[in-house]
């Protein structure tokens, strides 16, 4: 399905060039921002297209014994290993579940180069530069430390998903090896 060396969303580039009639700008004088919309603990959240490498089916997760429940593990992907991180279950949510055929947004950041998995991605996304706020009193379950921003189009309200806010959070800075649960000898 997401075969080749380009993967999903070199895919969603090519479609949308197909379709010349939508990069109208409508009166404004800056291009539509452009990013790829998904959603994460029920939220509507978009993230922007230099920040991702690809959107994936989830392959075989290989768990890390004694890590924190949101490192769900690590997965090959084009000959490196990237963390699967849950930032559901960081956020003291129910963990994403399954992983196997959910939807993974490979981030590419500096700092921060990871697959987080997600519960649906809504495709390539454009939004009038008029569009963009910065309200986010909309995203109150745990997200909106990673919100830079919003789009809002009729009633809904489109979060600016920034990796490099998460790879800054102290959460994930921290994300080693939980210490092992020993009985010390009195």
């Amino acid at each position: 399905m997401y075969a080749g060396p380009h993967g999903a969303l070199n895919l969603l580039l090519r479609l949308q060039r197909g379709r010349p009639a939508e990069d109208a700008r409508n009166g404004d004088d800056e291009p539509p921002w452009r990013g790829v919309g998904f959603e994460l603990a029920g939220a509507r959240l978009v993230i922007a297209l230099p920040q991702l490498a690809e959107v994936a089916l989830c392959p075989a997760v290989t768990p890390l014994p004694r890590s924190h429940p949101w490192l769900r593990g690590v997965v090959r992907w084009r000959a490196e290993v990237l963390a699967v991180l849950d930032l559901r279950a960081c956020l003291g949510r129910t963990p994403l579940a399954p992983l196997a055929g959910a939807r993974l947004l490979i981030v590419a950041v500096a700092g921060l180069h990871c697959a987080l998995p997600v519960e649906r991605v809504h495709g390539l996304c454009r939004f009038p530069s008029a569009s963009r706020g910065h309200e986010d009193s909309a995203f109150d379950n745990g997200l909106r430390p990673f919100i830079q921003g919003t789009f809002t189009v009729g009633a809904e309200v489109w979060g600016i998903f920034d990796p490099t806010l998460l790879a800054a959070d102290e959460r994930f800075c921290a994300a080693g090896p939980q210490p092992a649960h020993a009985t010390h000898a009195a």
